[in-house]
């Protein structure tokens, strides 16, 4: 997380995009299929119509086999090294079986790291200062993952479900801006996704799968 506050400093001299559609890049968005496992292919991407004046699209992907893909909600941010499709990523498995299964598999921060891997820590004062730098930047960022299943859910151990929609992350920035502490803990944390943060983040309505592992039985 830190990473990509700090590219948004860095990238502060650039003009801003003036509207959805300066967002769209179908050359990066051809890229980010790739990275998204084998098979994924880019589709089309619609400019988002908002009548508060933020801005974004939807991107539409096509794949052949699930069990190929992997999501990470942060691959397509702006950051200092290209991010690992990898790090913090969802993946995918099915089983038609006598009822249909899916299986999403969500790599928790921390897991399968090297140990001689250094994360360099920020101190609060440090926190608070890139913390205070950031704010402006932030307000309205969102970025969520989440499976639909049209036949309907029969019957799953995810945490959050609302009818036939299973949410392993939904993070809005703007629930944790007012929260001084728990904001300076998110922008010095190397995921969003560590386990320490997750209940803080909980009680402020940010949504992210604490599983290992959740099962989607189809109806």
């Amino acid at each position: 997380m830190m990473e990509m506050m700090q590219s948004f400093s860095e990238d502060g001299d650039d003009a801003p995009p003036s509207s959805s559609e300066d967002l769209i890049d179908p050359e990066g968005m051809r890229e980010l299929a790739s990275a998204m496992g084998e098979g994924v292919r880019f589709v089309s991407a619609t400019p988002a119509s908002d009548s508060s004046g933020s801005m974004g699209y939807t991107a539409l992907f096509e794949y052949d086999d699930i069990s190929r893909v992997r999501i990470n909600p942060m691959l397509g941010a702006p950051t200092d090294e290209e991010e690992s499709a990898d790090s913090d990523a969802v993946t995918f498995g099915f089983d038609r079986g006598g009822r249909p299964r899916l299986t999403i598999s969500i790599q928790q921060s921390g897991e399968n790291e090297d140990e001689s891997d250094e994360y360099e820590e920020q101190s609060p004062e440090e926190a608070a200062m890139m913390a205070s730098m950031m704010k402006p930047f932030l307000g309205g960022m969102a970025f969520s993952v989440a499976v639909k299943i049209d036949s309907g859910i029969h019957s799953t151990d995810a945490s959050y479900v609302d009818g036939d929609t299973v949410t392993i992350m939904d993070f809005q920035m703007d629930k944790i801006l007012d929260n001084e502490k728990l904001f300076s803990k998110v922008v010095a944390s190397s995921s969003v996704s560590e386990k320490d943060i997750q209940k803080e983040l909980a009680a402020a309505g940010v949504r992210i799968e604490a599983k290992d592992t959740v099962t989607v039985d189809f109806r």
